[in-house]
């Protein structure tokens, strides 16, 4: 059986779900329901997704964590008998396990880990739901789409305060607890896929403390297919918005009226903040209603954009010279501060090199994030503190040396800019200002990944990628 597993053509497995994935898009085009069906139900009975399904969940970052079962797919063999066990007709789903992760607010965020047989069956329906939630999506949805990203909205708030006639007022939006007040009854009657299937998972309940809870409502974080239920459950955001205000349009541009959403945190640009306040606020919040959710009052903001706003971790404004631009948050500059000083503290003995090891994933990491906005400053800010903690760790290793002494062995000089961090090899620590600015090209926002005629677009951005990441290395 091992043998079997390791023996899979992947490509070809790949080519053969790809095939029926974009069957799937132009039946959704020619809004041939009974065709959707069809083709998502010869993709979910095909042993080629079976396989993709169970290499998709034992190779992802939770691999070897367990459910309610305590199973987990480490072997050849077991993926190849959990590939040939799975049978949709005859699946029956099981509660997921309820733990909780700390949330930046020192908060608790409740996640449901489901068994990998649950996971898996998730990967496989996924590959059924997710062509029709792309090709249903709203434009300028970033969050949970194939080959889009934080850099794709940020650059799109950019494009659109950059615009002759740009909108000057934000609506801020936050859902409170989006995932888990979804309501169920909305997804059992708008989402099309197989419906026990669906009316299984979001009835499998949850056990948490060694009793089974039933769920009437909401999604589990941590199931696969979950963000794109969600992100189904929010589409028609943007198609709305410019429905109601597309009579202002043809008369004017000043009324503009634009929505940014990834997942479920989005901006609402308008003219006003009466129009936010009166009409766009309003109208959104029925929207939210119908799906079983609501605006959190409390973290839902209006702000002119000369003030500027944070979404995703990005301050953006527009500067008094009425140039628009966006930078990293004080709250994230801080928060890596905070990983630096607490890899420091952990390796209070370790050497040099391993301290270098613990920290260059880290400002490198956070580097990446930003590399794209004006952050020039704050990298060099970054930097500077990074070589005053790392300074400390190098005093508390050696107290009884005096301070140069300590320096000298640990850093090296570099003109017009801060000491660098080294080891006893002469290995420097990543510099934030050692990355190279990027100029982010945007997504084309009608590109489709499961429509074959975007496969040239794709493999193009693609490569280009990859000419950006040699020139990182």
């Amino acid at each position: 059986m091992a043998e079997n597993w390791q023996g899979i053509d992947w490509p070809r497995a790949e080519r053969q779900v790809r095939q029926m994935q974009a069957e799937i898009v132009k039946a959704v085009r020619a809004g041939n329901t009974r065709g959707i069906i069809q083709w998502q139900d010869r993709l979910t009975q095909s042993r080629e997704a079976k396989w993709l399904a169970v290499r998709r969940v034992t190779s992802s970052g939770g691999k070897h964590t367990s459910g309610v079962d305590k199973d987990v797919w480490t072997r050849p063999a077991q993926k190849w008998e959990a590939a040939q066990r799975m049978d949709p007709r005859a699946y029956r789903p099981q509660p997921a396990r309820r733990t909780y992760i700390p949330k930046a607010n020192g908060a608790q965020r409740p996640l449901g880990i489901l068994t990998m047989a649950d996971r898996a069956m998730q990967a496989l329906y996924y590959f059924a739901v997710d062509p029709v939630a792309e090709t249903t999506s709203d434009p300028h949805s970033y969050g949970f789409r194939q080959y889009r990203s934080t850099a794709d909205a940020i650059t799109r708030c950019l494009e659109i305060f950059r615009e002759p006639n740009a909108p000057e007022w934000v609506l801020e939006a936050d859902i409170e607890a989006c995932f888990d007040s979804i309501s169920h009854q909305w997804l059992l009657e708008h989402v099309l896929m197989e419906q026990r299937i669906l009316r299984a998972w979001l009835s499998a309940g949850y056990v948490e403390k060694g009793r089974t809870h039933p769920t009437t409502k909401g999604l589990p974080q941590g199931g696969v297919i979950s963000p794109t239920l969600a992100n189904m459950a929010l589409d028609g955001l943007e198609r709305l918005l410019h429905e109601h205000f597309a009579y202002r349009a043809n008369r004017t541009r000043s009324d503009r009226v634009q929505l940014v959403r990834f997942a479920d945190d989005f901006i609402v640009t308008a003219t006003n903040k009466a129009m936010l306040h009166e009409e766009v606020k309003p109208l959104l919040a029925q929207f939210l209603a119908q799906r079983g959710m609501q605006f959190s009052e409390s973290k839902t903001r209006m702000t002119h954009v000369k003030e500027g706003f944070e979404f995703l971790g990005f301050h953006v404004k527009k500067s008094l010279f009425g140039r628009a631009q966006a930078a990293p948050t004080r709250k994230r500059f801080d928060a890596v501060m905070e990983q630096v000083q607490a890899a420091l503290q952990d390796n209070s003995v370790a050497t040099a090199a391993q301290a270098i090891a613990r920290l260059t994933p880290v400002i490198r990491g956070w580097a990446t994030y930003y590399d794209h906005v004006e952050q020039r400053g704050l990298f060099a800010e970054l930097d500077d503190a990074v070589y005053q903690a790392c300074e400390a760790w190098a005093k508390r290793r050696h107290p009884g040396w005096f301070n140069g002494k300590a320096i000298a062995r640990y850093f090296t000089p570099i003109k017009g800019q801060s000491p660098c961090f080294t080891d006893e090899r002469g290995q420097r620590l990543f510099r934030a200002q050692e990355m190279p600015p990027r100029q982010h090209a945007a997504i084309d926002p009608a590109s489709n990944a499961y429509d074959p005629q975007w496969d040239r677009y794709f493999a193009a951005r693609k490569r280009a990628h990859r000419t950006e990441e040699k020139k990182k290395a």
